[in-house]
């Protein structure tokens, strides 16, 4: 068992575990945990200068790593708050990166009883933890009754063999919603156009005018008013922000863009999962062209590509909440747990 205060310093054992690991997701990658760092949130995006890094790494007998747990502490009155690594961004499943094969529960409470001792009284804050995830077991074997559990529902798209399968699939009102938005657009000449770039760099101007739309969404959802100066700072938020960092510098990820009339009505980003999954962290469309149904049309445009052109995904994830339009294209629910947990107090080594 070790600390370490730099993430590099380890890069190839997490290259190593995460390669071809069903059990992580992007966000426990190298290339995500070194971008997003302490992470940054919208609203207050001063919070994460209060945090300090813990990187816990557990060896086998051979002295490979086999566990990382990169967590986030910060001190108050209370005790020592401990959130895992990625709790400060958008990210849709926060873990430790395990080899599956070693992992055992009498490595995840080591891990536990040495930052107890390291940073003496902790309130865990572990979130977003998939429900396969073997982290919840440990955690909900160890602590047994002294947590407060909290299930957040996330959505998927399972992907059939053809794009006709799942159009079949779907109800009628939103079979309907999909054949009006393109006969209204032909009616009316109006231009559309669907992009999707894998593992390829976004065009400057893709990538201002996602930013843009994003912002812009982020402004109507915060109830905020859409002048020059807060879509600027905005657009400055999310641009330096580090998942939006990561999303433009991360490998494995794609993006999906519909056009109408040669502006943006639509976009995400995506990144490629090891279990099969697209997940996408981010979906914006323009209201502007909401009689188009934007959103059905990203998500028809992508599962028509996801099926007949590239087979390596069997779902298209839309990520964390539960939102009416998910299920209104065939999604189904899954689930992140959260663990809100207080350990004994110990004596701190630091």
């Amino acid at each position: 068992m070790e600390f370490v205060k730099n993430l590099s310093a380890i890069k190839n054992d997490i290259e190593r575990i995460y390669k071809d690991n069903p059990f992580m997701s992007p966000y426990q990658s190298f290339d995500f945990l070194n971008i997003t760092g302490k992470g940054m949130t919208d609203k207050q995006p001063w919070l994460t200068l209060f945090m300090r890094e813990l990187n816990v790494v557990y060896r086998n007998k051979n002295g490979d790593v086999i566990v990382v747990a990169p967590m986030l502490y910060q001190r108050k009155n209370s005790g020592c708050h401990v959130w895992l690594r990625g709790v400060w961004t958008s990210a849709g499943h926060l873990d430790f990166v395990y080899d599956s094969d070693q992992y055992t529960y009498e490595v995840f409470s080591e891990i536990i009883d040495e930052t107890v001792k390291k940073l003496g009284k902790c309130i865990f804050h572990f979130t977003k933890v998939q429900q396969k995830s073997l982290t919840v077991k440990y955690i909900e074997r160890k602590f047994q009754d002294v947590y407060e559990k909290r299930i957040e529902e996330c959505a998927t798209i399972i992907l059939p063999e053809t794009y006709d399968a799942w159009f079949a699939s779907l109800k009628k009102s939103a079979k309907q919603n999909i054949r009006t938005a393109y006969n209204r657009m032909n009616r009316e000449n109006l231009s559309f156009e669907f992009v999707f770039r894998e593992n390829e760099s976004l065009k400057d101007g893709e990538y201002k005018e996602m930013i843009r739309l994003y912002s812009q969404r982020l402004a109507q959802k915060n109830s905020l008013k859409e002048s020059a100066v807060i879509l600027h700072i905005l657009k400055f938020l999310k641009t330096v922000n580090p998942m939006t960092k990561a999303l433009k510098k991360m490998k494995n990820t794609s993006c999906g863009i519909i056009r109408i009339n040669d502006e943006i009505a639509g976009c995400f980003w995506g990144v490629s999962c090891n279990d099969g999954r697209l997940i996408i962290p981010r979906l914006s469309i323009n209201n502007k062209y909401g009689v188009y149904c934007p959103g059905g049309l990203l998500i028809a445009e992508t599962i028509k590509k996801l099926t007949e052109e590239n087979r390596k995904y069997t779902e298209f994830d839309l990520s964390c909440g539960d939102e009416p339009y998910k299920y209104t294209y065939g999604a189904v629910p899954h689930y992140n747990l959260s663990y809100h947990i207080k350990s004994s107090q110990q004596q701190r080594t630091i």
